[in-house]
């Protein structure tokens, strides 16, 4: 396998947790090949989870002698600032770009 894609409901409620039970850990142990990780968010969670992500998956490249691993990350948005936040909650629109710029 050369790319993993991480979809659904919202990916970075469960990076912990993947950390924690060293899911990319083992995944990288068994999956020599892999080098590329994405991952699709909404930007309204905590975007530190982001920040923990990429540094362990840097901290994996390192251990594992990995100097081709790309990590891409898409964010959604529904459209301007009326269908978003019809969709995602009032002030969503304002959260997600807040979000985006402090990545």
């Amino acid at each position: 396998m050369e790319s993993l894609s991480l979809w659904g409901t919202e990916p970075t409620l469960n990076i912990p947790v993947m950390i924690k039970y060293n899911f990319f850990d083992d995944l990288f142990k068994i999956e020599p090949y892999l080098h590329d990780i994405s991952l699709s968010t909404n930007l309204i969670s905590n975007y530190n989870r982001l920040y923990q992500f990429y540094e362990h998956i840097n901290n994996l490249a390192i251990k594992y002698g990995k100097s081709n691993i790309h990590l891409n990350i898409q964010w959604s948005i529904d459209g301007h600032k009326p269908i978003t936040d019809k969709n995602r909650g009032q002030n969503m629109t304002e959260k997600i770009l807040d979000t985006l710029y402090k990545l």
